[in-house]
């Protein structure tokens, strides 16, 4: 979608292998690395193990940061996945959603003119016991969907391109194989998030047309649409402050990330003035927007203050955190591909490992940050957090084209 039509050559879905880290499937790579299999594994980043086992790192930590990064990873199995788009967490981390099948084309994944109709369909799996449960089966039910970037309480997004170039956007409840339909008519409506406080973000154009618009769409089905000359929605971002609204955008700088004021009157949303936009790229092709939009994640700081939203930066080549109010952005360390909020601080996935980036760290010097943060685990994988501290969620490569490996990840920073 967009004034141009990014007429670059790019890789198929499936030559996007399992990169130097499995993540990079979403952000364009195209080395294989094989990893072994695993097993249970605890430890504390100082050296004392916490489940009995060998640490699993016990880097040098210096005087700002005394705490002690406890851990414990136990594995659930593996699921299969279409080796193009990542398996979706439910929010309170009991369910999983995989989508399976022939990888969609990059148009159909981009929403671009010249999507096909996905072969793909989305089965779900329970994590709520010691090891992995298929919950539902694929069936014609799901046959055709695409899985969403966003999970609700209620089930996982999902959108399905039509025989006549539209595309609906739906929610496939955890416990049934049925969904059901959000927004369901002749335009191209993708991308959706959930939107915080209920409802979803997602952006829309018509079949003939490239150029989209932003929209918010209550959970009782009222939209407000938001529209601009100059600046073109391509990926709405999660934030979990519901009177904002954040997207990738096109503009005549480039891509960007942009926030903008949503207020709600009477029950109907309505768009004030922009907040903040700030340039992550000189080139806005789509590809580049879903690599920075596959992996973002928002939470609400304490420590900083406010909301914050991590995102791949493309021109950094890291992930970098963006504030919606105020247009900063804040770069995590090099080789950096995926932020997961954990107590007071991240877990980033890199090209080799899963570490621990407490938030004080985020603005030292790349010597002192390295001192500060703690390795978590000496393998690639990306964390998803889940409701009320529990346990993350984490995933990461099998040794076994087609499959992720889902483990349990109990982590702690004491005081």
């Amino acid at each position: 979608m967009g004034a141009a039509p990014n007429a670059v050559a790019r890789p198929g879905p499936r030559s996007i292998a399992l990169a130097p880290v499995f993540v990079a499937l979403a952000l364009g790579g195209c080395v294989t690395e094989t990893i072994g299999p695993s097993r249970p594994r605890g430890g504390s980043a100082s050296g004392s193990s916490a489940s009995g086992g060998a640490p699993l790192a016990s880097p040098v930590l210096d005087a700002s940061f005394s705490s002690r990064v406890q851990f414990a990873i136990e594995p659930l199995g593996v699921v299969p996945f279409d080796g193009q788009v990542l398996p979706r967490i439910s929010p309170d981390g009991r369910f999983l959603a995989t989508q399976i099948g022939r990888a969609p084309t990059w148009e159909t994944l981009l929403a671009q003119p010249g999507a096909q109709i996905s072969e793909t369909s989305i089965t779900i799996y329970s994590l709520a016991g010691e090891a992995i449960e298929r919950v539902s089966d694929p069936g014609e039910e799901t046959l055709g969907l695409l899985l969403g970037r966003s999970t609700t309480n209620e089930g996982v997004l999902v959108e399905s391109p039509r025989p006549d170039g539209s595309r609906w956007i739906g929610v496939l409840p955890w416990l049934s194989a049925e969904p059901r339909w959000l927004v369901q008519n002749a335009d191209v409506n993708a991308h959706a998030i959930a939107r915080a406080g209920g409802g979803i973000v997602f952006v829309r154009r018509e079949v003939d047309d490239r150029r989209a618009s932003l929209i918010v769409r209550t959970s009782e089905g009222v939209e407000s649409a938001w529209y601009d000359d100059a600046i073109e929605p391509l990926f709405p971002l999660p934030c979990e402050d519901k009177e904002i609204a954040a997207f990738l955008a096109r503009t005549g700088a480039g891509l960007e990330v942009v926030s903008v004021r949503v207020r709600s009157n009477e029950d109907r949303p309505s768009f004030g003035t922009i907040l903040a936009r700030a340039r992550l790229a000189p080139e806005a092709t789509d590809l580049a927007a879903y690599q920075s939009a596959i992996t973002a994640q928002s939470h609400a700081s304490e420590t900083l203050g406010g909301v914050r939203i991590a995102l791949f930066h493309p021109a950094a080549g890291r992930v970098a955190i963006f504030d919606p109010s105020t247009a900063r952005i804040r770069a995590l360390g090099e080789g950096s591909i995926g932020a997961t909020p954990a107590p007071s601080g991240f877990l980033v996935a890199t090209a080799e490992d899963l570490r621990y980036v407490p938030e004080a760290a985020i603005d030292a010097p790349a010597a002192r940050r390295a001192r500060m943060s703690a390795r978590v685990w000496d393998r690639p994988a990306i964390a998803h957090a889940t409701l009320h501290g529990g346990p993350f969620v984490v995933l990461s490569p099998s040794p076994t084209a087609g499959e992720i490996q889902v483990f349990r990840l109990r982590f702690d920073v004491p005081g």
